[in-house]
């Protein structure tokens, strides 16, 4: 997480999306917006390199 810069709201849309959640369900369990999930997860995939979801996750 701190290598890459990662906040920690950031660091936990990344483990909800490792574990499947769609944007919609991450924004009801934190009680954001579906836009904020996104621009969340966007500024997470730029700061990891990556250009998708997928990418973003380490590899098991």
């Amino acid at each position: 997480m701190r290598e890459h810069g990662l906040t920690r709201r950031e660091y936990e849309i990344l483990r909800r999306v490792a574990m499947g959640e769609t944007n919609s369900q991450i924004a009801q369990a934190l009680g954001l917006t579906r836009n904020t999930v996104k621009t969340y997860l966007q500024r997470t995939l730029e700061k990891l390199g990556a250009h998708n979801r997928i990418e973003a996750l380490p590899a098991q």
